[in-house]
């Protein structure tokens, strides 16, 4: 048999109708159990090798079923196995179903071939209902050959054919399957290889809750309870020359229910103490297997669309376990084994309302110091490969945290996706709870943990959220809720993503921790911090923590709150923007702390309200801040608002407001470098920069400054039109409340200038300094303002009347207007209030 390919999908094309009219044998019925029993099975010595000529004989076993193609429903039927020997199934031709597969990665088409192994019902236009296959003890195994214990001669060479062994309670062809199960209790699966020494493959198992061709699979159920086993050889995804990926379909598959051309409803699969047990090559150091799990999948050979709906994935738990030359201790042997685990996937179609649940999972098995088993895995909500996947849920509620390792692969992976498809992705959740894995962890460049709500590739991404709590996570975290998707050179953008939430709270990250929103439009998502550490250990391959929401187009009413939050990352950012309009979006930081673990003590912050061309009504809002030493240039900047650099003398700022209150610390007094109503913001290939913009009336406009601090120290402020000061107990009369050390102050005559105190202060004739403005003071222009004409700004300033919404200001309450007056100091350097 030739050498056969197929598809990450297992989309399948029918060449024929098969009938299931296999030569498959009936296990015998017991009465007593009212059940159909496959009776104990062994091997002689004379049925695995010719002594006469010297040759291993090739094994042929028998396919066992309770009932078949009866003319009625099937309903209630029982099989069980309970054999202490090894069971392998019959693979002449007549009892094979041949079917045509179509690649989801190459577009060309190869057979595959069925063998229904072991069924309890198989039926054609009749369904098979409410019935159970028990796999209560035993082996079931693929292997052509077995060795004799007094033979020492290599087996024949694998042919490398490429079966896929059918296990299941139910086997239907148009027609429906309902709420079936399979249990797997004290069995071990362990199939897809010719022998136990050179693994040639020969196929895998496809274990199923039922089976539908042409039909529904509707309620059914796949079970691994505790002492069951999964075989698992080198089967492995993987990448040709030209980058395409290529699958090779002997990977074992277990679902909750399988249908071809027929809708997945309300199937189950659930590990609660299954084995995986990874083989590995005597005489080699390295092995990689696949393994692939479905609460339900909807295969798809037509026109037509077959959703998956309401499928669950349950792990309570699953161990992982190393083979090597049929020992468990090996001097050194380095295994990874890969997962993919889908709650519902429809290939052409919708996915919705699918659920993984992770209790618990073991994804280290160590046998000694030198030799272990380490997994990477992919977690889909819903998988909808043609079509939206919407209202999916992943729940990570771990008893335990799992370990990860070193490994030859070079990186640790875990990827959770909400929802993944091309047409649209809405109302999915991602929820994690407790710690996810160990503090202490090796570090490898590609390592990871991805969360994505909501990968699409075109239509919305709406109300989606992803929620972590009480949660210490050591490996590097990108959480999406979605964003472009580059295939193959081209873009893809969903067209919306509003009404998104992300919240985090007792999140402890040792790596990197950021966020991304990206769509054609971004609007009225949330997203909240709550006692959050990013990056607590000093990393080579730090990669920044941030929180960036960012649109082709618009971007407005978003909101980013963030509470008793930290960062040590190099390069820490929280921005909102969009190409076209960025506006009435909302940035609170509240008891932050930043700075870098770099032992350079280089790195950047950046703190930008909305980016855009046109950019207005945004609100920055900062209490209680400490920004520790960043001793590279055009390291800190904190901004309302920002444009693109290329496009500023036709970009629009205004009306956007900057709160700073509370404590605001630095390294140094004036380390900061910027504060700004409108910076510069450049995009360079995949790299970002900020720049100091010029004061422009068109990037300054109703640009208000509120200071309610004691002291804060800048080299600049720039593009403000109006300030407020607040005056507290914490004042100091001989301090300026503002320092800016290195650029002159714009102030604009058409500006405000207004003084707030609030403590119940007495302040009547009493001196405060607000402003030092080391090089002096300059009008719209730039030009240097004289004594009387600084004079003049002011009593302009304070006298000009504005509406202003301090309401709008979270932390800025319990304040009184005041009557007051301002003036400039001879050298004309600082401005004074007095209080009449």
């Amino acid at each position: 048999m030739k050498k056969i390919h197929s598809s990450l999908c297992v989309a399948l094309l029918f060449a024929i109708t098969p009938d299931l009219s296999f030569a498959t044998t009936q296990a015998l019925y017991e009465k007593s159990s009212s059940a159909y029993i496959i009776k104990n099975h062994s091997f002689e010595n004379q049925n695995l090798y010719d002594y006469s000529k010297d040759v291993f004989i090739k094994l042929n076993g028998k396919n066992y079923y309770g009932i078949k193609n009866s003319q009625k429903d099937i309903d209630g039927a029982r099989l069980i196995y309970n054999n202490f020997g090894i069971l392998t199934p019959d693979i002449k031709d007549e009892d094979i179903v041949s079917v045509l597969n179509t690649m989801a990665f190459m577009n060309t088409r190869s057979n595959i071939f069925y063998i229904p192994f072991i069924v309890t019902g198989l039926n054609l236009k009749k369904n098979v209902k409410n019935s159970q296959l028990i796999l209560e003890n035993g082996e079931l195994s693929s292997v052509y050959y077995i060795k004799p214990k007094n033979v020492n001669k290599e087996f024949p060479k694998g042919v490398e054919d490429a079966y896929r062994f059918i296990v299941s309670p139910a086997f239907v062809n148009y027609a429906n399957a309902v709420n079936n199960s399979l249990i797997v209790k004290n069995s071990y699966i362990n199939m897809g290889v010719e022998n136990t020494e050179t693994f040639a493959l020969n196929g895998a198992p496809y274990v199923a809750g039922s089976i539908a061709l042409n039909g529904m699979v509707d309620s059914n159920k796949l079970s691994f309870e505790k002492g069951s086993r999964i075989g698992l050889y080198n089967t492995q995804y993987i990448t040709n020359y030209d980058g395409a990926q290529l699958y090779d379909r002997r990977i074992p598959h277990l679902f909750g229910g399988f249908a071809t051309d027929g809708d997945v409803k309300n199937n189950s699969i659930v590990f609660n103490g299954v084995d995986f047990i990874v083989h590995g090559k005597k005489n080699e150091y390295f092995a990689s297997s696949t393994i692939e799990a479905y609460g339900g999948l909807a295969n798809v050979s037509t026109s037509e669309n077959f959703n998956a709906i309401n499928n669950k994935l349950i792990i309570n738990n699953i161990n992982l376990d190393l083979e090597v030359d049929k020992t468990k201790n090996p001097s050194f042997y380095d295994a990874v084994l890969f997962g993919e685990f889908f709650g519902g996937k429809s290939v052409k179609g919708n996915a919705l309302k699918n659920k993984i649940y992770v209790r618990n999972l073991n994804t280290i098995g160590e046998l000694n110091k030198n030799s272990k088993v380490q997994a990477s895995m992919n977690f889909y909500g819903g998988f909808a490969s043609n079509g939206q996947a919407n209202e999916n849920h992943v729940e990570f509620d771990f008893k335990n945290p799992f370990k990860i390792s070193d490994n030859f692969s070079g990186k640790n992976y875990f990827r959770l996706y909400g929802g993944y498809a091309t047409k649209g992705a809405n109302g999915n959740i991602i929820s994690i709870k407790n710690n996810l894995n160990e503090e202490l962890v090796p570090q490898n460049y590609k390592d990871e943990l991805v969360v994505y709500a909501a990968r699409t590739l075109s239509g919305n991404a709406n109300d989606n959220s992803i929620n972590i709590e009480n949660s210490l996570i050591s490996l590097p975290l990108y959480g999406f809720i979605t964003k472009k998707v580059t295939i193959q050179d081209h873009v893809y953008t969903p067209e919306q993503a509003n009404g998104n939430k992300i919240s985090l709270k007792e999140i402890k990250s040792s790596k990197n921790l950021s966020f991304l929103i990206e769509a054609k439009e971004v609007n009225d998502n949330k997203i909240t911090y709550n006692l959050v550490q990013s990056l607590s250990e000093n990393s080579s391959l730090d990669r920044g923590s941030k929180i960036v929401i960012r649109a082709d187009e618009k971007a407005s009413g978003n909101y980013i709150y963030l509470k008793d939050y930290s960062s040590a990352a190099k390069e820490s950012a929280v921005v909102i923007g969009a190409t076209n309009e960025s506006s009435y979006n909302k940035v609170i930081l509240e008891n932050a702390t930043f700075g870098t673990s770099s032992d350079k003590r280089e790195g950047y912050l950046h703190l930008i309200g909305g980016v855009s061309k046109n950019t207005h009504h945004n609100i920055v809002e900062i209490s209680n801040i400490n920004i520790d030493e960043y001793k590279n240039k055009n390291a800190v900047f904190i901004a309302v608002s920002a444009v693109f650099k290329d496009e500023y003398k036709e970009s629009k700022s205004y009306d956007n407001t900057l709160y700073l209150g509370g404590n605001f610390l630095t390294y140094e007094n004036d380390s900061m470098n910027c504060i700004s109503g409108t910076i510069l913001h450049e995009h360079v290939g995949k790299k970002v920069y900020n720049h100091i913009a010029p004061h422009l009336e068109n990037l300054s406009k109703n640009n208000h400054l509120i200071l309610d601090v004691a002291y804060v120290g800048t080299e600049m402020v720039n593009n403000f039109e109006d300030f407020t000061f607040v005056i507290s107990k914490n004042t100091q009369a001989n301090q300026a409340i503002l320092h800016i050390s290195n650029e002159p102050l714009n102030l604009t005559l058409s500006g405000i200038f207004k003084v707030l105190a609030k403590d119940n202060l007495t302040l009547k004739n009493k001196t405060f300094k607000l402003v030092q403005s080391d090089k002096g003071f300059v009008d719209e222009d730039g030009k240097s303002l004289s004594e009387y004409r600084l004079n003049k700004y002011l009593s302009k300033m304070s006298s000009n009347v504005k509406d202003i919404y301090y309401k709008q200001i979270k932390n800025l309450k319990g304040f009184n207007e005041v009557k007051f007056s301002l003036e400039a100091s001879k050298d004309l350097k600082t401005i004074y209030v007095k209080f009449n």
